[in-house]
């Protein structure tokens, strides 16, 4: 069936296009991080640079940490822990924000976002 030839030579040119689109987004970030820049406008297009940190938690490490800490861990859980309530724990000054982030993973990453101008 040709369908399934299609479909595997477009997720292949799919796959390079999306590579060359990282390194051209890798290209612009840097030029536009030289130049101190957040956001270009021509009379065709706008590129917005966003600088981004994503943070996630060893959540057993932290489940144990708060059991150590003589807290009721089922607070703080249903499925997966409820990571609103345990900030909330930093908040009230029950543990401390470094104690926290022995548990986090801290991950920055840049987006780039196009849009044409109207």
């Amino acid at each position: 069936m040709d369908a399934y030839k299609d479909y595997v030579v477009l997720c292949a040119k799919i796959k390079d296009l999306e590579a060359e689109k990282k390194m051209l987004k890798n290209t612009i970030v840097r030029a536009m991080n030289d130049n101190n820049e957040q956001k270009i406008t021509t009379e065709d297009f706008i590129l917005s640079k966003s600088d981004r940190v994503k943070v996630t938690y060893d959540e057993k490490g932290l489940q144990a940490f708060l059991f150590d800490k003589g807290l009721d861990v089922q607070l703080f859980t249903s499925v997966t822990l409820d990571m609103s309530k345990v900030e909330y724990l930093v908040a009230n000054g029950d543990i401390s924000p470094e104690e926290l982030m022995k548990y986090a993973k801290v991950t920055e990453y840049v987006t780039l976002t196009a849009k044409e101008q109207r």
